[in-house]
């Protein structure tokens, strides 16, 4: 069946995850090394991360939600909640339950563009300042 074949589901879906929101669980401390661990990896080649979500109402997004309110990912780009990002959970914007149409794709491309200019205009380095969730507390990458 199609997301139009089940629309009620898919409402409902997406109400329980608006209501939700924010990671459901801690972030393990292996999770969290591995977290560190890209971090300082791509900042000692001088590569600063942005980690996205992606909209869909079985998206599983448990994981970067958990890092970055850990302070782990000071460059996240979150749309996980239906109820702040609602043209991308629209019926008319939705070729199935976790995937956008052509419109849907625009709208999240225009979305994705608006917060890297945001970013930038906050810090135009490549690699943020550790002091604000970077790769290492003390400034310097772990060893």
């Amino acid at each position: 069946a199609g997301l139009m074949d089940r629309v009620d589901e898919y409402r409902a879906k997406a109400a329980a995850k608006a209501r939700r929101g924010g990671a459901q669980r801690p972030l393990r401390e292996t999770e969290a090394e591995l977290f560190r661990d890209l971090q300082r990896l791509a900042a000692e080649r001088g590569v600063g991360l942005v980690f996205i979500t992606s909209p869909g109402v079985d998206a599983r997004s448990d994981l970067p939600l958990a890092a970055h309110e850990a302070g782990l990912l000071p460059r996240f780009i979150d749309v996980t909640n239906p109820r702040e990002h609602k043209p991308l959970y629209a019926l008319v914007h939705r070729f199935d339950w976790n995937h956008l149409n052509g419109a849907g794709a625009r709208i999240y491309t225009e979305h994705l563009a608006e917060r890297f200019l945001e970013m930038l205009a906050e810090d135009p380095r490549p690699v943020p300042d550790a002091s604000q969730g970077g790769p290492a507390a003390d400034g310097e990458p772990d060893r």
